[in-house]
């Protein structure tokens, strides 16, 4: 080239020290910033005396950069090189954000975040093993051992040791600082008892990923009126005959009415409407409506807790029994 300048547009890798020294004689200012890969940079290699005198370790590779007029070692092969150009990032890249900053990352780490999404690790499961998430009114999360077990996905990407399950409602740690191990068996020092519709209890658990940030997963236990329903022989009279019934936390439900049998029952809690004559069909009979068959009165029942609870009872005497099983279905406003 004229006037003897060489100038390389990437870096090179060479086997050792006498080679990368045969570059610096082609090399000068212009070639600032270059830099050379030696594979073998052993201070007695590939000849006593003819290596880098400061690597005292055969077979180390090392990185030297050409500051114009003499190589500099810089590190080893895993040398993370910093960037240093504008920060933050204008623009989304691959798993990079725009707004990202850039400034001190090594540019391996930025290359890899851009061309590598990071794989968020997740709860995928969180319970208490044995105990339901709807309970009935009244009714409590038993004191005592409790086995909370739990799942994750993208485990290598959770920091060690970083596992947390608090009581949230309570705004209290039960413990902390485990192992992502599926499984703790914790003691509830008190029943937690739920007395309304729609009181919850909630548990969470957390986690740290290996980029300090939380992740969490709730685990909430949420309290219903039951409704009971059934075709008793007798018309239900007081808390103990409806509680026998069948019961269910749902709007909907259906009564199988043997054949011979000449009473339906249901009951729920007096705070919702009164049902309509279309609220209870007559499946066998073609959908037909037979709610106005059914003859409401008021009623105390016990919730789970032993509370008197406001209900409505509706009960339906037939004149004769139907020739066959019949079917109701009951929809509750």
């Amino acid at each position: 080239m004229p006037g003897g300048i060489l100038r390389l547009l990437t870096d090179q890798v060479v086997n050792d020290i006498p080679t990368r020294n045969k570059i610096s004689t082609d090399w000068n200012t212009f070639n600032a910033g270059q830099g050379v890969i030696v594979e073998n940079a052993y201070k007695d290699f590939p000849s006593a005396g003819l290596g880098d005198p400061t690597v005292l370790t055969p077979d180390s590779s090392e990185y030297y950069k050409w500051d114009g007029t003499a190589f500099k070692k810089i590190g080893g092969v895993n040398f993370a090189e910093k960037y240093s150009g504008a920060s933050p990032s204008t623009i989304a890249l691959g798993g990079i954000p725009a707004g990202t900053d850039l400034t001190n990352r090594s540019i391996s780490t930025i290359i890899e975040q851009a061309v590598v999404v990071y794989l968020q690790p997740a709860f995928s499961a969180f319970s208490i093993m044995g105990q339901s998430v709807s309970i009935e009114v009244g009714d409590s999360i038993p004191a005592g051992n409790k086995t909370f077990t739990w799942a994750t996905s993208n485990n290598g990407n959770i920091a060690a040791n970083s596992i947390t399950i608090r009581n949230q409602s309570a705004s209290a740690d039960l413990v902390s600082a485990l192992a992502n191990d599926g499984n703790e068996v914790i003691n509830l020092l008190a029943p937690i008892q739920l007395n309304a519709s729609g009181a919850s209890q909630t548990f969470r658990i957390l986690m740290e990923n290996t980029q300090n940030q939380v992740v969490s997963r709730d685990l909430t236990i949420t309290a219903f009126y039951n409704r009971f329903f059934g075709f008793p022989v007798s018309a239900p009279n007081d808390s103990a005959s409806i509680r026998v019934l069948g019961k269910t936390f749902g709007n909907t439900f259906s009564i199988a009415i043997p054949h011979g049998n000449l009473i339906a029952a249901f009951a729920y809690e007096a705070t919702r409407p009164d049902i309509s004559d279309s609220s209870v069909k007559y499946v066998e009979g073609f959908n037909a409506n037979v709610g106005s068959t059914f003859v409401k009165s008021l009623l105390n029942v016990q919730d789970a807790g032993g509370t008197m609870r406001s209900y409505k009872l509706y009960v339906a005497t037939l004149g004769a029994p139907y020739p066959a099983q019949a079917t109701y279905n009951v929809s509750i406003p």
